[in-house]
């Protein structure tokens, strides 16, 4: 629906998950490493500073043509002129966003079970996000993490229902990111994997050289 992208590996980032450095310095980092997708995640900063922080993210993205995507916020990634939105089950219809961005853009809905999956509008989607597949401190999750196993069950029930892209998210790091990528996913979301290490761009490239051998050349969808 919207434009090409790449999830293979996929940052999830926003004020209080840099434990180092600021935001623009560890997505600089992080894209001198090999990330390849970007998603600015804020709970607490009012519109305004959003806005000027998903532009600010923009262009230093716009250098390695990785898009950006908001989390929650269709209107701050409509203000921002961000390349898409990623939605949760409780935030804004997916059909309302794909009004409001239009045709182009990226949009990414998380779904935690096997209903998600079924209920989630396929036709309004660019790919979806499992998850919380491993423990994680880094956002708080009331279900219990899937696990290998059952990421697995939720990809065969997704590509019964359609080809979207996958992104698994919750707890991926260098221990377990091998792993995970053997699922089949198309993608791994991770968060303080990048942003709460001294050397971002090295624990990037580190996460990397871990995966890609799981993804074939290409991988953009």
């Amino acid at each position: 629906m919207g434009k090409s992208f790449d999830p293979r590996l996929y940052l999830v980032i926003g004020p209080e998950n840099c434990a180092h450095y600021t935001i623009l310095e560890v997505v600089r980092q992080a894209l001198e490493g090999g990330i390849t997708l970007i998603q600015y995640r804020d709970k607490y900063s009012d519109t305004d500073t959003q806005v000027q922080n998903v532009v600010s993210l923009m262009n230093v993205a716009k250098e390695f043509q990785v898009p950006v995507l908001v989390n929650d916020r269709p209107d701050v990634a409509k203000q921002a002129e961000a390349d898409g939105v990623h939605l949760g089950q409780s935030d804004e219809g997916v059909q309302q966003a794909r009004i409001l961005l239009g045709k182009n853009a990226i949009i990414g809905l998380t779904v935690k079970n096997e209903s998600h999956i079924k209920t989630a509008p396929i036709e309004s989607l660019d790919y979806l996000g499992i998850g919380g597949v491993c423990p994680t401190e880094s956002k708080v999750n009331p279900d219990a993490p899937l696990g290998v196993n059952g990421l697995l069950e939720m990809l065969k029930v997704s590509r019964a229902y359609g080809d979207l892209p996958t992104t698994a998210i919750a707890g991926i790091d260098e221990s377990n990111c091998d792993a995970i990528a053997a699922t089949g996913v198309n993608g791994l979301a991770v968060v303080s994997a990048i942003c709460g290490q001294v050397d971002p761009k090295t624990a990037t490239q580190r996460l990397r050289q871990k995966i890609d051998p799981f993804f074939e050349k290409g991988i953009a969808v």
